[in-house]
């Protein structure tokens, strides 16, 4: 009956989720560096692509590429933070994430730095910019800059880390799997009495 011990042994027990392969503290930090960078980034193309819109101009490549890098980078961390608190982040997901941002943010930073290269040098003073709207723009695309570099080093980090807790979950499944037998051979055989 469901009253007996061994059910109710069974309905007392919780599945307890498996733990994650990652070192806490660069993991999270890594992240949090993304997602800070992705923000900024996002906010700041997304002002600039909506006085373009307003203004009836066609889009550039580098907005098209860091607000593609930015978004997805945001909508990444998203959903394997979402794997990492209800099952198991896999270091192979990540990697692929982490690679594909990488290339994502090494577009948009060229892009960048190809178009807009010449205001990273100058300063943002009203003898280079005329106005003051010119000195917002000039800061904003320092800012957009210097987030951008801060996004892609923090996702070619993040992807280095995938990459050693990738090797060390190979190494300790090789190394599981290798005793695994000795262990099973050195569990004894109870045979049960005859009724």
């Amino acid at each position: 009956t469901w009253h007996s011990p061994p059910f109710r042994k069974m309905a007392g027990t919780k599945v307890t989720r498996k733990s994650s392969p990652y070192a806490p503290l660069p993991f999270h930090l890594l992240r949090l560096c993304q997602f800070i960078s992705a923000a900024i980034v996002t906010s700041v193309v997304w002002y600039f692509v909506c006085f373009l819109v307003h203004e009836h101009y066609r889009l550039p490549w580098t907005f098209i590429f860091l607000l593609t890098a930015s978004s997805l980078t945001i909508l990444a961390l998203f959903v394997s933070s979402a794997l990492y608190q209800f099952r198991t982040l896999p270091p192979t997901y990540n990697l692929i994430n982490n690679a594909a941002l990488s290339v994502l943010w090494i577009l948009g930073l060229s892009f960048l730095t190809w178009n807009v290269g010449w205001t990273i040098t100058h300063r943002c003073a009203i003898a280079t910019w005329l106005t003051e709207a010119g000195i917002m723009v000039c800061r904003l695309f320092k800012a957009c800059t210097a987030f951008t570099v801060t996004g892609l080093l923090a996702s070619l980090l993040a992807l280095f880390l995938d990459v050693q807790t990738h090797r060390k979950s190979t190494q300790l499944g090789q190394y599981n799997a290798m005793h695994e037998p000795d262990v099973k051979r050195s569990i004894p055989i109870v045979s049960r009495p005859a009724p």
